[in-house]
């Protein structure tokens, strides 16, 4: 499955269906490097979901990068507010803290 989605992605590099599937994947097998490639990709293609840059910087706090996840918290409390983005931002400032 992996490999067809690989594809998916190689024919279409813009498409954020695949990509966030690629994440997801890694991310499920603990294959937490790779799921940072993709999570960054989709971060360049969609710059305001903060749900992916929540994720993001906890991926970054798996692997110890502890600069890079308050990144992705900091980049999440900038935009991620109100009724909307509120929930994110409690979550991010609860799960990226360090």
């Amino acid at each position: 499955g992996i490999l067809v989605i690989k594809k998916i992605h190689t024919d279409d590099p813009r498409n954020l269906d695949a990509l966030i599937t690629l994440a997801l994947t890694y991310e499920k097998y603990n294959k937490i490097p790779e799921a940072i490639i993709y999570r960054e990709k989709i971060a360049s293609l969609d710059p305001w979901n903060a749900v992916n840059f929540l994720q993001l910087g906890k991926n970054y706090k798996l692997q110890g990068d502890l600069i890079k996840s308050k990144e992705m918290l900091d980049k999440i409390l900038s935009f991620a507010i109100g009724e909307q983005g509120g929930p994110i931002a409690e979550q991010a400032k609860k799960e990226l803290v360090q």
